[in-house]
């Protein structure tokens, strides 16, 4: 892994950290990724008030959750989070989100220090921290790490894009959307996400990962693992296992209102469709050790699924070398097609039942197909990743 000179990148990320959601841990894999090519990230993060004990005890220790080494360094700012407020609160002041994330903005900005032995630039997740860095550091570039398209607002906030030194967008859909708005080309990178050497280059063996599990392989088992918004389309598998009892569904993860609200658009639920709670990312590895086959079942209802989402679970499965089914969509066939997947429908149950019965009943096909897929991301790790931005931002700094 080739090492970074004289960079020193500010990572700007206003989320819970731990948290159950994905993109936070997408941010902890890059802040450990750019420390160990040599970009001497630091990581700003806020304090928020979180509904999870097991979170909320990591505290400050975050990293502790995620399983990580605390190489990097990382500063948690102080923001105004009225989450604990919210019920009390009148529906007018509900959009408290916003004045969370523009506190936050304001801290990270006022806490911002350049360091003059090195060039310094800002790596951000954070749309509304972009003025106001532009404002007081102008000298520092801006980039900023695009995972969807502005859905309000959409001319201010493209206002704070133009005044950026490079966007980094994570599908071709987001920069031809992105130039539809005259962003210059040069100024896009397309970089996918990616998957941890760490946790997936070899999965647990399979009677040690059913025994962690306490379950039986009486059945091969099809297994999802992620939240479980309806965008997520994990109602087309619930669907499609009610004609394939002889299998079973594993479906990990989620909020609890999220598993109570998918139960509940599907009040007749399957036997052999089976929910878990939330697991850690390091626990991940053990179910896909069960799999006979993993799904990522997008639902084609929204833009951000259809265009912009680079899921974690499509390189985590394809990187552990797990067969695939995936939802046939623009934004999933940036990474993968029929030669490393098999491709089912989107939002079509019976495309789902016959792609899960394909795959579970002609295993040397897809064993075929799950070793093309392996190969496919082998570029696609974070180091590799941290590697292909750094690049991208020192050579838009100096221009």
């Amino acid at each position: 892994m080739s090492e970074v000179k004289d960079l020193s990148v500010t990572m700007v990320c206003n989320a819970r950290l731990p948290s159950k959601k994905a993109h936070p841990w997408q941010v902890v894999q890059m802040w450990e990724a750019f420390e160990k090519v040599g970009a001497d990230p630091q990581l700003l993060y806020p304090f928020r008030f979180q509904r999870d004990e097991v979170l909320d005890a990591c505290g400050r220790k975050f990293w502790t959750y995620y399983d990580m080494n605390e190489e990097a360094r990382s500063v948690r700012l102080p923001t105004v989070d009225l989450f604990p407020l919210l019920e009390m609160l009148p529906v007018f002041l509900k959009s408290y989100s916003r004045i969370q994330q523009l506190s936050f903005a304001v801290a990270s900005a006022l806490w911002f220090q350049p360091d003059t032995r090195k060039n310094n630039v800002i790596w951000s997740r954070e749309i509304l921290a972009l003025p106001f860095f532009r404002k007081w550091y102008p000298q520092v570039p801006l980039f900023y790490e695009m995972h969807r398209f502005p859905g309000s607002c959409v001319g201010q906030q493209l206002s704070y894009l133009s005044k950026t030194a490079g966007i980094i967008c994570l599908t071709e859909g987001l920069k031809a959307k992105l130039m539809e708005h005259l962003y210059p080309e040069d100024k896009i990178l397309v970089e996918a996400d990616a998957w941890s050497t760490r946790l997936y280059k070899k999965l647990p063996p399979k009677e040690e990962a059913l025994a962690k599990l306490s379950l039986n392989n009486n059945k091969k088992k099809v297994l999802y693992t992620g939240h479980l918004y309806r965008w997520k389309g994990v109602d087309s598998v619930v669907e499609a296992m009610r004609t394939l009892p002889q299998y079973e569904a594993h479906l990990v993860g989620g909020v609890a209102e999220d598993r109570e609200a998918l139960k509940r658009r599907h009040p007749q639920w399957p036997s052999n469709v089976l929910m878990y709670e939330h697991v850690p990312p390091q626990e991940v590895p053990y179910w896909l050790a069960v799999a006979d086959v993993a799904v990522v079942p997008n639902s084609a209802e929204t833009l951000l699924s259809r265009e912009y989402t680079s899921p974690l679970k499509l390189f985590e499965i394809l990187a552990a070398g797990v067969p695939l089914i995936a939802s046939d969509l623009p934004s999933l066939r940036e990474i993968i097609s029929e030669e490393s997947a098999t491709l089912a429908k989107a939002d079509d149950p019976k495309s789902w039942t016959e792609a899960i019965q394909n795959v579970l009943e002609n295993s040397e096909k897809v064993v075929v197909k799950a070793k093309i897929g392996q190969q496919l991301v082998a570029q696609h790790t974070w180091g590799k990743r941290a590697e292909r931005i750094t690049a991208f931002m020192q050579e838009k700094s100096i221009q």
